[in-house]
């Protein structure tokens, strides 16, 4: 299995430099039925999601972006700015996986034109590194999505690799 993630960081206004995170709602409404969230309550990257069969990781990006973060954003999105920074395994549903992370900077009318999906809670929460001592990895003792930020162990990784790049960027 291949998924991607994809960190969108605002570049002005008062979240400037920070990571949005999406977190995942209690319920998420699919083909018009409400059902149960897997994992409720868990942050991720701004969008991301499985790479389908015979998708490259870069139609995956296009195609979850539009469905997680609307049409509108994804039609004033400039795909060519996405970095890939960073690989890794992982295992999903005993599973070995790969996930592919990119980054880009957003500018305050792209955040304005985002629509998070049912499945999302309706607004990000937005880190910078100074936040990163809070955060859990899902299962980890302490680790409680209710009240805290709580990510999947891969996508944790992934966002501490990330703080670490922008910390050397300058904004």
């Amino acid at each position: 299995m291949e998924s991607v993630a994809v960190w969108l960081i605002c570049d002005e206004g008062k979240q400037k430099g920070k990571v949005l995170l999406q977190k995942r709602a209690q319920k998420d409404i699919v083909n018009g039925e409400v059902k149960v969230q897997s994992s409720p309550g868990i942050c991720q990257a701004a969008c991301n999601g499985k790479v389908d069969f015979g998708e490259s990781p870069m139609e995956a990006v296009k195609r979850e972006i539009e469905e997680e973060l609307g049409k509108a954003f994804a039609d004033s999105f400039h795909f060519s700015s996405l970095v890939r920074f960073y690989t890794g395994s992982y295992t999903f549903n005993g599973e070995a996986a790969v996930g592919y992370n990119f980054y880009s900077f957003i500018n305050l009318q792209q955040q304005n034109l985002i629509k998070l999906h049912a499945g999302a809670e309706p607004h990000f929460i937005a880190v910078l590194d100074s936040d990163f001592a809070k955060i859990k990895i899902n299962g980890d003792k302490n680790a409680d999505p209710e009240t805290g930020i709580v990510l999947f162990r891969d996508q944790y990784k992934a966002l501490k690799i990330l703080l670490e790049i922008l910390m050397n960027t300058t904004l």
